[in-house]
C-alpha cells in the first residue's frame, strides 16, 4: 500500500468530487459527476454509468475508479456520438491523465494503491478499520479530480468554454452516418 500525499490547495472540480465522494458516492461516480457538473451537462445516466467502475471496476482492485471517472469525464467533454467524429484529442488527454496518474502514484491498479482486496468481506472491513476511504482514496478522487479539470482547461489544449461548447454542440447535432467509412480502434 502507497501513502498518498495530500496536496495543499485543492481545485473547485477537486472539491466537489470529495464532497459527492465523501457524502456516499464511490470513487468515479464522484470524480465524473463533478466534471458534469463543471461542464454543466445535464444527464439522469451520470451517476449511473460510473457505478460498475468503483474499487477497481466491481471491486476486482483494476483501474483505480477515481482514474476510469476523471476518462469518463474526458469522454463527456471530448467524447464522440458518431464513428465519423474525431477521438484524437480525446485519446491523447486520456493517455496523458492516466500517465500522471500512474507517474504520481507509481501504479494505477486500485488494489495496489490501497494495499486491501475489496472483494472480500476482511477487506472491505480492513479499508474502514485503516480508514482509507479519507487516508486514500479520497485524496485519489480529489487529485483525478484536479488532473481531469487541468484536462479539461486544457492547460495546452483546450479551455473550460471550449469543452462545454463541444459538449452541447455534440448534444444538439448528432451526425447522421457516413457510408462506407469503417471507424478503427
Amino acid at each position: 500500500m502507497r501513502t498518498i500525499k495530500k496536496k495543499t490547495k485543492k481545485s473547485r472540480m477537486s472539491h466537489r468530487a470529495v464532497t459527492f465522494f465523501d457524502s456516499g458516492f464511490h470513487c468515479a461516480e464522484s470524480v465524473l459527476m463533478s466534471a458534469k457538473e463543471r461542464l454543466g451537462v445535464r444527464s439522469s445516466a451520470i451517476p449511473r454509468v460510473a457505478t460498475g467502475f468503483g474499487a477497481g471496476i466491481g471491486r476486482k482492485g483494476s483501474v483505480c475508479g477515481a482514474l476510469t471517472g476523471a476518462i469518463m469525464g474526458i469522454g463527456l467533454a471530448y467524447g464522440r456520438q458518431h464513428p465519423s467524429q474525431d477521438r484524437e484529442k480525446a485519446y491523447a488527454l486520456a493517455r496523458k491523465t492516466f500517465d500522471r496518474f500512474k507517474a504520481r502514484f507509481g501504479s494505477p491498479y486500485c488494489m495496489e494503491l490501497i494495499g486491501v482486496d475489496l472483494s472480500t468481506v476482511a477487506g472491505r472491513e480492513k479499508y474502514h478499520k485503516l480508514h482509507l476511504h479519507t487516508e486514500q482514496c479520497g485524496k485519489l478522487v480529489a487529485a483525478c479530480a484536479d488532473m481531469l479539470e487541468q484536462a479539461l482547461a486544457g492547460g495546452k489544449t483546450g479551455s473550460r468554454t471550449k469543452a462545454r461548447t463541444t459538449v452541447r454542440k455534440q448534444a444538439r447535432r448528432p451526425r447522421k452516418p457516413k457510408t462506407g467509412r469503417k471507424a478503427g480502434r
